[in-house]
């Protein structure tokens, strides 16, 4: 007979486990939040390529979080361009047919918040 403690044993993760995780590390005020959640989303991919049926598929959920991990790093050099980046990342794989991955109004407005809490002007001549 099945136990409580054979469930556990068989427990995996699934992508909201993942979704939590990079949730819980933008709110983190630690120095190496941004790669352990780079880390994080690198180890859904690689999951993914090698069972391309697991339940934990890199989706628009998981690039948004990951966007936000940025964007919660305010005053941080840079991290408008890498959420830009991750956004314009989504669209290619979208167009390219990851229909899993599609830049969504939550996806712009987290690189809005990523441009605003650099403290760095997105485009030049908007900061004259």
């Amino acid at each position: 007979p099945e136990t409580s403690h054979t469930n556990i044993a068989r427990a995996r993760p699934d992508a909201r486990c993942f979704h939590l995780t990079l949730h819980a590390l933008a709110k983190s005020r630690e120095e190496d939040v941004t790669e352990r959640a780079e880390h994080l989303v690198q180890r859904m991919e690689d999951m993914a390529k090698v069972d391309p049926e697991s339940p934990i598929q890199p989706q628009t959920t998981t690039y948004n979080c990951l966007m936000n991990v940025y964007a919660s790093r305010k005053g941080t050099y840079g991290i408008g361009q890498i959420a830009e980046d991750l956004l314009l990342g989504m669209a290619e794989r979208n167009k390219d047919g990851d229909f899993s991955i599609n830049p969504d109004t939550l996806s712009f407005n987290t690189v809005l918040k990523a441009w605003l809490n650099s403290g760095e002007c997105a485009f030049e001549s908007a900061c004259r």
